[in-house]
């Protein structure tokens, strides 16, 4: 993904990774846009958890990226390492976080976007989706 290339995301425990480290090897990106003072935000990242936690038993060449709409830092690195599952994060301060939103359209949250590596469009619905078919979802992409 272009917009991403050079960038570091940032891990559950804030330790910065380089994106193309992160992506070696990855079929799928599944790019999250959320915030904490959202309620269906924190509904779906469950759901969304419990399927990555699926996913990821089958080894699946899968990446997941909150791309955050809290309100400041703060808020953010907290609901990140308290609620969502062992992916990464867009770094708060990170300008790609609006070029991200502008890029895919994204006036709304939650939004679970699936893109490949390469920035082809998999699914702009991957909420419904993860949500309609759970771990099995990954077929349905892949």
């Amino acid at each position: 993904m272009n917009l991403l290339a050079g960038k570091f995301l940032i891990d559950k425990n804030g330790a910065s990774i380089p994106v193309e480290e992160i992506l070696q090897g990855t079929k799928l990106i599944l790019l999250y846009f959320a915030a904490a003072w959202c309620p269906y935000s924190i509904l779906f990242v469950e759901t969304l958890r419990a399927v990555h936690e699926e996913a990821m038993k089958f080894e699946l060449p899968i990446q997941v990226i909150y791309v955050s709409a809290d309100n400041n830092e703060t808020e953010m690195l907290q609901h990140f390492s308290e609620s969502h599952g062992h992916w990464y994060a867009v770094k708060y301060d990170d300008d790609v976080r609006p070029l991200l939103r502008m890029k895919y359209g994204i006036t709304s949250i939650p939004v679970l976007l699936v893109v490949r590596p390469d920035g082809y469009v998999v699914s702009k619905n991957g909420r419904r989706q993860v949500e309609d078919y759970g771990v099995n979802v990954f077929l349905k992409w892949m």
